[in-house]
């Protein structure tokens, strides 16, 4: 059913392969890798759950290809301020600098993850991705010897309401 509709077919996958990642991710990532065809256009949010997996089972190339192509397919018009941006291109940009800046910091490239999570913090402020940015600096800060300035960041973590209990436990 859909075969003659590939992006219905992907976007149905997709909705199923975002059910299934709490319980079972790795067959969320086989579903989403099986479904996902550079030609179509998907949601950010559905790339980031693909970069997210992708992230957590070690396909950092696999997982840059993908940020490329959310970048080209959402791509922020130069000289408009972000936070004018659709609501869609903020997301997507959002997803990719917290995805370039988690492939940074998996690459042991510390400073390098800190700036693309600053530059998240400066240019998203209100994207779902800041508490994770925070920590994402919070770790650059730790690795650069600067756990003083990392400890204040990892305690807004934990005291925020939003966050997760795994990334409250991680801080």
């Amino acid at each position: 059913r859909n075969a003659d509709k590939p992006a219905t077919r992907a976007k149905i996958r997709f909705a199923l392969a975002g059910y299934l990642y709490g319980a079972e991710p790795k067959r969320a990532l086989e579903i989403m890798q099986e479904s996902y065809k550079p030609e179509l256009i998907f949601a950010p949010g559905d790339l980031d759950l693909l970069v997210t997996s992708q992230l957590n089972d070690a396909k950092l190339e696999d997982a840059q290809q993908v940020l490329d192509k959310m970048r080209s397919d959402y791509p922020a018009k130069e000289g408009v301020p972000p936070h004018q941006l659709a609501s869609e291109v903020q997301e997507a940009q959002a997803a990719y600098l917290f995805g370039m800046g988690r492939i940074a910091q998996l690459q042991g490239k510390v400073d390098v993850a800190g700036k693309y999570f600053e530059q998240l913090k400066k240019e998203y402020p209100r994207s779902p991705k800041i508490l994770e940015a925070n920590y994402g600096i919070a770790v650059s800060l730790r690795a650069e010897g600067k756990a003083d300035e990392a400890l204040p960041i990892l305690v807004q973590i934990i005291r925020a309401q939003t966050a997760t209990p795994d990334l409250k436990a991680n801080s």
